[in-house]
């Protein structure tokens, strides 16, 4: 129902995620700084290392179905 893609550049970590309309991907990348749409957001995540980032990310990820923020 959803992907994340992340990329290293020389600016940091940066966040692309994408839905079919199920999962509300603005307010998962809102947690991380970012923002964007309900099916399409981003976010920048600095200077880290892909493996914080994948940490950070899936902790959003895990809040926003805590919260009970999906459809």
């Amino acid at each position: 129902s959803a992907s994340v893609v992340m990329c290293s550049t020389p600016e940091g970590v940066m966040v692309s995620g994408r839905s079919f309309g199920s999962i509300n991907m603005q307010l998962i990348l809102e947690k991380l700084g970012g923002g964007g749409h309900l099916t399409m957001a981003g976010a920048q995540l600095g200077s880290i290392s892909m493996e914080e980032a994948r940490k950070r990310v899936t902790e959003a990820i895990d809040e926003y179905f805590k919260e009970g923020d999906s459809k």
